[in-house]
């Protein structure tokens, strides 16, 4: 396996000296992310993120808390709700 990766990198790859272009790397952004829903309890608004980065800045919190309150389905601070869009 080691003598296999030494050829995965430079002149003896396929894709050396290629590039995606700028409508396939949204595609696969689109493609790995998966959308947010936050709800407000107090307020009862709901705002929907893309993915889970731009949820957790707007909540303040890093993203690895953000996926666990999301998959705990707990209530964050008791006043939001964080779940799969």
């Amino acid at each position: 396996m080691k003598i296999a990766a030494k050829y995965r990198t430079g002149v003896k790859t396929s894709f050396f000296g290629k590039t995606h272009t700028v409508e396939t790397k949204n595609r696969m952004a689109l493609k790995n992310t998966l959308p947010v829903k936050v709800t407000e309890i107090e307020t009862n608004i709901v705002k929907l993120f893309v993915n889970n980065a731009e949820a957790a800045k707007y909540l303040g919190i890093g993203e690895s808390t953000l996926r666990r309150y999301k998959a705990e389905g707990k209530l964050y601070h008791k006043k939001s709700l964080i779940m799969k869009a």
